[in-house]
């Protein structure tokens, strides 16, 4: 895969239109490592990043005034990883991704809930990186949200919608692909907190193939921390449009052991390594979702305005494929 930068906004062809237009499961890196951070990304990019939310947790939140504080981690030395590893020297502070769907209610792994309960867990906006040597570890209280309830969890698939303690005071329009049937090589967008990074965007991820009615696999470029993180069409997202094709749910395993430390774990569709068993990073299909909600509550979850007075006029309630969550 070709690593570009979202702020240059390259097209060219890999297999399809676009290269990089944007620049307790295991993740990995295929081909080339497409991540990139959001001060890097163009406007695009930046406005789809807002509807992104890190899950932390809420012991790890310190309140001063009417500000927060993440307590974060080292990345390359909580990980004992070899200095060479990218974002080797930034912070760390996340446990899973999530992406609000309405001003309430965010959309996410299910195994994020297994180990850490709806009390524990504090969601955060804007987790980023400013700068190369800058992250956003302080927060104002517009930035910080904490779990109210779990409202829906997947039956036999992993993914759960919870509900925020207050709706969130900004948006950005999110709809369902209407695109069920995946074709090969189908590029998609991860944008989430790998290993519990600030946020980051990759592009290039190539459709592989179904594994199941729940689950389809892409080459994705991930971490554990981006359990939950939401999956998008590249090409509408190269339109401004956020459609949501998943949720990263599991893949191969993030690191492997060289010369005393650890380094990213690179697989290929080819690869006959033990630590690249898995042909591609798993997503749960938002169609399977939407089919176990129902037509009833997906269209309350995904297209509940808390009246907000931003309701999208046009939107058919009854059809899913133009589900929607707000527009800013």
């Amino acid at each position: 895969m070709l690593k570009q930068s979202f702020l240059i906004f390259s097209i060219c062809s890999v297999n399809l239109l676009y290269a990089n237009p944007f620049g307790p499961t295991n993740k990995a890196i295929y081909g080339k490592d497409d991540r990139i951070d959001i001060y890097q990304a163009d406007s695009r990019g930046q406005k789809a990043a807002k509807s992104i939310v890190a899950l932390v947790k809420k012991k790890n939140l310190t309140k001063s005034g009417s500000r927060y504080r993440l307590s974060t981690s080292n990345y390359g030395q909580s990980l004992d990883l070899c200095s060479s590893v990218a974002y080797y020297k930034q912070p760390t502070g996340a446990f899973c991704s999530g992406v609000l769907i309405s001003p309430q209610y965010v959309l996410t792994a299910g195994h994020c809930n297994r180990t850490t309960a709806c009390r524990d867990i504090s969601l955060l906006l804007d987790f980023d990186m400013t700068s190369d040597s800058n992250a956003r570890t302080t927060f104002n209280q517009n930035q910080v949200y904490t779990c109210k309830s779990i409202k829906e969890k997947g039956r036999g698939s992993d993914w759960l919608i919870l509900e925020l303690d207050r709706p969130v005071s900004r948006g950005v329009k999110t709809q369902i692909s209407e695109n069920s049937n995946k074709s090969i090589g189908e590029n998609f967008t991860i944008i989430g907190h790998p290993s519990g990074l600030p946020k980051k965007i990759a592009a290039n991820g190539y459709y592989i193939k179904n594994e199941s009615d729940h689950l389809f696999r892409v080459s994705l470029d991930s971490y554990h921390g981006n359990s939950g993180s939401p999956v998008f069409n590249t090409h509408a997202l190269t339109q401004g449009k956020l459609k949501l094709a998943g949720v990263l749910v599991n893949g191969n395993s993030d690191f492997i052991a060289k010369n005393g430390c650890f380094v990213e774990n690179y697989c290929t569709a080819r690869s006959s390594s033990p630590h690249c068993r898995l042909k591609g990073e798993g997503v749960t299909n938002i169609q399977y979702i939407i089919n176990q909600l129902g037509q009833a509550k997906a269209r309350y979850y995904f297209s509940n305005l808390a009246n907000s007075g931003n309701e999208d006029k046009g939107m058919e309630a009854h059809n899913l494929n133009n589900l929607s969550g707000w527009q800013q």
